[in-house]
């Protein structure tokens, strides 16, 4: 479980760098320290404390979802809009 959140965490540390505008450089070091933290924690689970398990725990999950979280909220922001509103139809027509 550990390797998976490694891994996790280097992928998107990899991915967060092939974006052509920088999206978001500083979450970019975050997410890997983070995850890196994670699987370290989860490695060695039973040497440290249930309180350190607990907070490194949830913040390796919250990197893990502020990635995913902050590039929809990105997309979204620079969609492009449309002037016309949409019409959604059953394809009916008479």
């Amino acid at each position: 479980m550990g390797g998976v959140f490694l891994w996790a965490a280097v992928w998107s540390f990899i991915l967060l760098g092939r974006s052509p505008a920088a999206f978001l450089p500083d979450m970019r070091l975050g997410v890997l320290v983070l995850g890196l933290l994670g699987a370290s924690v989860i490695v060695t689970l039973y040497l440290t404390s249930r309180w350190t398990v607990v907070s490194i725990a949830a913040l390796a999950i919250g990197a893990a979802l502020a990635v995913p979280a902050a590039y929809a909220a990105n997309t979204v922001a620079n969609a492009p809009r449309r002037r016309h509103s949409l019409r959604w139809s059953s394809g009916y027509r008479r």
